[in-house]
């Protein structure tokens, strides 16, 4: 039986789509192309078209999950029903819903392997968040949550601070195992420590009133 020829874009998706697959069920380390080109029923070939090794594959995975950050960011943005700390949070819960569902993926690109690939992942991941986060920040200046006259900037700080406290694989493992909401981050006394360092430093930054945003956390569970 002949091989049905399809466009560029919807093989290279395809590919994409069961090598992701395979990496979380499998794992990264244990799938191979051969497993890849197997699942899509392409020729090996046909993989070598379109990427030169299993890292580039994996490379266009991460920019598919930075492409759901851009999307999913813009929409919270835009949101009227929401105060600045709640699309804040939202922002922040919907990270940790990625982060759960796709753990072996994400653990595997905080490893010292791939650390070149982790940083470029959070530059494009910066440049995204950048305006939508801003536009958030001004709506906080504006309903007198929180005073910065650097909204920018103020962005820059917040995600560098968030990387260098959650910046390790166990705790982006034990985020992803603790699931979305924030407040139920912390299994341990240290992760704990860190989610309430965090806070505080994103409300110094911010200039907004000590206890804000648990504040708010507490407000939603009720």
């Amino acid at each position: 039986m002949p091989r049905i020829s399809k466009d560029p874009d919807t093989r290279r998706r395809e590919l994409i789509g069961e090598a992701e697959k395979l990496f979380l069920e499998k794992g990264y380390d244990e799938t191979t192309i051969s497993d890849i080109v197997k699942a899509t029923g392409v020729a090996q070939g046909t993989f070598y078209y379109y990427f030169k090794t299993k890292d580039d594959i994996l490379d266009a995975i991460a920019e598919t999950y930075v492409e759901d950050v851009r999307t999913k960011s813009e929409e919270v943005a835009e949101r009227k029903d929401l105060n600045a700390v709640e699309k804040m949070l939202t922002i922040s819960s919907s990270f940790s819903g990625l982060v759960k569902d796709k753990k072996g993926i994400v653990v595997n690109l905080h490893e010292d392997k791939n650390a070149h690939l982790h940083v470029k992942i959070e530059r494009k991941t910066m440049s995204v968040l950048l305006e939508p986060y801003a536009a958030i920040i001004r709506q906080g200046i504006q309903e007198g949550l929180f005073q910065t006259d650097y909204p920018e900037e103020a962005v820059v700080s917040i995600i560098a601070s968030t990387s260098a406290i959650l910046d390790t694989p166990e705790e982006v493992a034990e985020i992803a195992e603790t699931g979305a909401a924030p407040e139920a981050r912390g299994r341990t006394k240290q992760m704990k420590r860190s989610m309430a360092a965090l806070f505080d430093i994103i409300e110094t930054i911010l200039g907004a009133k000590k206890g804000t945003f648990r504040a708010q956390i507490e407000k939603l569970k009720k």
